[in-house]
C-alpha cells in the first residue's frame, strides 16, 4: 500500500506545468533525445519511490534518501528530495543528468520539481507544481518556478478542494 499519492496542480491557465514537462521529456525520448533518455528512469524511480514511502513533515526533513531498484536489479541510493529552506513548504524533486546528487557537480544538465505535501483524509498529497530541465548553473529560471510554485500554494491553501476534491 501506498503512503502517498503524487498529483500535478493544474495552474490558472489550466495547464499541470510539472506533469506537462515530464510528457514534452517522455516525446523528446521518443524521438532519440539523449538527455531525456537517461532522465526519464530516474525521474520515475524517484516518484515511485516518493509514492511508496511518503515524505517526512518539513520540520522532520533532511536530506531524504531514496533506494530505488534499477530494471537491472542493482540497487541506487539517490538523494533527490531536498527541503528548500529559503522557500517553506517547497520541496525538490532533483536528478542529475550523469551523476548523482552526492557526486561532484559538473556543468551538466538535471531535472527539477518543485512540490509540498499536504494531508487529507489519512493520506499524504504530494502536490507538484513546476519542473522544468535546467542548466545546473542557472538560478533565474528557478527563482522564477519557485515565486510560481509558491503562488500556487498560497491558492491551495484557501482552496484544497479546488485541487484534489473531497
Amino acid at each position: 500500500m501506498n503512503k502517498a499519492k503524487v498529483t500535478y496542480l493544474q495552474n490558472d491557465s489550466g495547464d499541470r506545468p510539472a506533469l506537462d514537462t515530464i510528457f514534452a521529456m517522455a516525446q523528446k525520448a521518443n524521438a532519440g533525445d539523449k538527455l531525456c533518455v537517461r532522465l526519464l528512469p530516474l525521474i520515475r524511480l524517484g516518484l515511485r519511490d516518493i509514492e511508496k514511502h511518503g515524505i517526512p513533515d518539513w520540520d522532520a526533513f533532511q536530506d531524504y534518501q531514496f533506494v530505488t531498484t534499477e530494471s537491472h536489479g542493482f540497487l541506487v541510493t539517490l538523494n533527490v528530495v531536498r527541503r528548500l529552506d529559503h522557500s517553506p513548504p517547497l520541496l525538490e524533486l532533483r536528478v542529475h543528468e550523469d551523476h548523482f546528487p552526492t557526486d561532484r557537480q559538473k556543468d551538466g544538465y538535471a531535472f527539477r520539481m518543485l512540490f509540498f505535501t499536504h494531508y487529507h483524509n489519512g493520506t499524504q498529497y504530494i502536490c507538484c507544481t513546476e519542473s522544468m530541465i535546467m542548466k545546473l548553473k542557472s538560478n533565474i529560471a528557478f527563482s522564477k518556478m519557485v515565486m510560481q510554485s509558491l503562488q500556487m500554494h498560497a491558492d491551495f491553501i484557501r482552496n484544497p478542494v479546488k485541487y484534489i476534491g473531497r
